[in-house]
């Protein structure tokens, strides 16, 4: 494990990552892992809670609690040498008490899932299928009680079971959305989902495209 320091526009952090991963190239230069979309997300100066769904090692976490009005970040990660990184990410930033970190998977239906590893060098391609070994939740009811400003979803393909599993946040609080969709078909499943709550896809950002979503 390599502690990353990365310059945001306020000020400096701590990103934990195993050195030969992915991500961790981008953490080399000092820059934050898809800055660029973190960016647009601060811009937009959203007041509230800020839900990381597949939170891989923090990185996202760490820029909404420390770059964006978040007055609370909760991150979720199943994977479990992910969620150890999470873990020492939030801690490192000094941001126990301001961020909520859990080890589970959100899904419409399924109670539990099991954890496909990625291939070596991305721990972030990470997949999850139903299973028994880490709960899983319902976005819904992950936002019980909460005031969702942003919610971030990087769930490798399972987007839009995401997103249906919060049709009471999205009717209620109509947060921001910033959804990775692999390829075209994952973005129309994706669409399909939203529309009823009068989302419309704004700009997208990143390789693997993320697209910010707002209800209009």
């Amino acid at each position: 494990m390599t502690e990353f320091r990365v310059k945001g526009p306020t000020c400096e952090a701590v990103v934990c990552d195993d050195p030969d991963d992915w991500e961790a190239r981008a953490l080399a230069t000092g820059r934050y892992y898809e800055q660029g979309l973190l960016e647009a997300i601060c811009a937009k100066n959203l007041v509230g809670v800020y839900l990381d769904i597949g939170a891989h090692v923090g990185n996202h976490s760490a820029f909404f609690a420390l770059e964006c009005p978040a007055v609370r970040v909760v991150a979720l990660e199943p994977n479990p040498p992910s969620f150890a990184l999470l873990r020492q990410t939030i801690a490192a930033n000094g941001l126990v008490g301001r961020a909520d970190w859990l080890n589970m998977a959100c899904h419409p239906s399924w109670q539990a899932v099991d954890v496909i590893p990625g291939p070596p060098g991305n721990t972030g391609m990470a997949t999850v299928i139903e299973g028994s070994q880490i709960p899983a939740i319902r976005l819904d009811a992950l936002a019980d009680g909460l005031q969702v400003a942003v919610v971030k979803i990087d769930v490798e393909g399972l987007g839009a079971a995401v997103l249906a599993s919060g049709p009471k946040l999205l009717q209620r609080d109509r947060p921001l959305l910033a959804v990775e969709a692999r390829d075209q078909g994952e973005q129309r499943m994706i669409a399909a989902v939203l529309k009823p709550f009068g989302y419309r896809p704004g700009p997208t950002y990143c390789a693997t495209p993320v697209t910010l979503w707002e209800a209009r």
